[in-house]
């Protein structure tokens, strides 16, 4: 009987680590295919004042353009990176990875008041039933820091989930308020 409970047991285990690997798969072709359907290229020299606000060495740094509402052609930039850290838990050591997106816009490429709009919703009030369920489940909706740049380079920081789901709100929000 104990033979067949671990043997059960071992299968099922077997079938989840098949089913997580099919669904990263899938997952990341889906970040592909987001990548392709915006015309994100990969920038050989992104621009260093926006390297030295993110933080971050080596992130990827992809180009691309919006039409915004009044019928401009909007180039930014779409800057992705990580960050991993191991905690202490007394017995053992357990890791943690958290994943940002930042976009830029380089100086004089939008409105005043786009950059309102973007700072309204980083500081907008939530509700309570917004803030609990932060507690379970990730923001991802609200920017975590914006920053306007000596230069003048506009920067729009999120914490997130490597989801195309995720990427395309943030692509619709452009659309929406550009």
């Amino acid at each position: 009987m104990t033979g067949t409970i671990g043997c059960i047991g071992l299968v099922a285990i077997g079938a989840f680590i098949v089913l997580l690997a099919l669904w990263s798969r899938k997952s990341r072709r889906g970040v592909r295919d987001f990548y392709a359907r915006y015309g994100m290229i990969a920038v050989a020299d992104p621009p260093q004042n926006v390297l030295i606000a993110i933080g971050v060495a080596t992130p990827l740094c992809l180009q691309a353009s919006l039409c915004s509402v009044d019928g401009r052609i909007i180039p930014f930039y779409w800057w992705e990176w990580s960050r991993t850290s191991l905690h202490s838990t007394g017995t053992g050591v357990q890791g943690s990875m958290s994943r940002f997106l930042a976009i830029s816009f380089p100086p004089g490429t939008i409105s005043d008041a786009f950059k309102q709009r973007a700072i309204d919703n980083k500081n907008a009030k939530r509700s309570v039933l917004k803030i609990f369920r932060d507690v379970f489940a990730l923001d991802t909706d609200r920017p975590i820091r914006i920053e306007a740049l000596s230069d003048g380079t506009f920067v729009i920081f999120w914490q997130v989930l490597q989801r195309s789901k995720i990427m395309e709100d943030k692509i619709a929000w452009l659309r929406t308020n550009l």
